[in-house]
């Protein structure tokens, strides 16, 4: 079974989902090291990488965003090729998740907000316009994006605070500017919305999608993952919690999210390489 796991990450395509069902499926994410001794991570292996690919961890991929997972991206900052819980600022309208994983045990109220919510929000004078919103967060920070098949696509978070099941944001939509708050409680949220120049205000509520139409988050024990910091270069690597790096590279006190081990019987039992 190992060699056909190993045989199919090659043939996986970045756009590779989950299925859903009693489990979800989970995605080998790729690491390589580039020839400038970069490591980045995906879903599939280049051909102009510096060393050949091998499995990292398994992790969640969907087009639609997972209720109960937290999405992890892959971007550069400051010239530092990194993953983080929330998208980059000024890119959240344009980039995509590499991955979603389960959020860590210092952090599990995360997925009461994380994912996709589908919003209702209700103008003064009674009209009503439906939205969507896809959100991530880490501690009391709050990013997103709205629907990006829809007219608001346009519009931007420009600042979110999560805290105390409470969320805040600040929204810039073409010429407008608008402030949204409201509670979370039982997979349900509402608040109420202004726009800054108090030329319109409301209520709005959300939920979340159907199950039917989200992955499925896996019943296996996710592992922690790491980031280690080269204290001379700044770069950054992964490690799962048993993995280590020699000096000078310092692991985080805390981990960035619970992944699955690659060499779990379990885990890979329930990968998309061995379906």
């Amino acid at each position: 079974m190992v060699g056909r796991c190993l045989a199919a990450t090659f043939l996986l395509p970045s756009s590779a989902s989950v299925a859903t069902g009693a489990d979800g499926l989970l995605t080998p994410i790729l690491r390589e090291t580039t020839a400038d001794e970069v490591e980045e991570y995906s879903t599939f292996s280049r051909d102009d990488s510096g060393t050949p690919a091998t499995i990292a961890f398994h992790a969640v991929t969907a087009r639609e965003w997972p209720t109960g997972l937290v999405p992890v991206y892959a971007f550069e900052r400051r010239g530092v090729y990194q993953l983080g819980r929330l998208p980059p600022r000024g890119r959240e309208n344009f980039i995509e998740p590499l991955f979603f994983a389960l959020a860590p045990g210092h952090d599990t109220n995360a997925t009461r907000i994380a994912g996709r919510w589908r919003v209702v929000a209700t103008h003064r004078e009674g009209s009503v316009s439906e939205l969507g919103w896809e959100l991530a967060v880490e501690g009391e920070k709050l990013a997103g994006r709205f629907d990006q098949n829809t007219d608001y696509r346009f519009a931007y978070v420009t600042e979110g605070v999560w805290r105390t099941n409470r969320i805040e944001l600040k929204v810039d939509y073409i010429n407008d500017r608008f402030e949204i708050g409201g509670g979370v409680t039982n997979g349900l949220a509402g608040g109420s919305w202004r726009r800054t120049d108090d030329g319109d205000s409301g209520s709005w509520t959300a939920r979340r999608p159907p199950d039917n139409e989200s992955a499925t988050v896996p019943s296996l024990v996710g592992v922690p993952l790491f980031e280690w910091t080269h204290a001379e270069s700044g770069r950054r690597r992964y490690r799962l919690e048993h993995e280590t790096l020699p000096a000078p590279w310092s692991r985080s006190m805390l981990p960035l999210c619970l992944v699955w081990n690659p060499t779990d019987r379990h885990c890979l039992e329930h990968s998309s390489a061995c379906q």
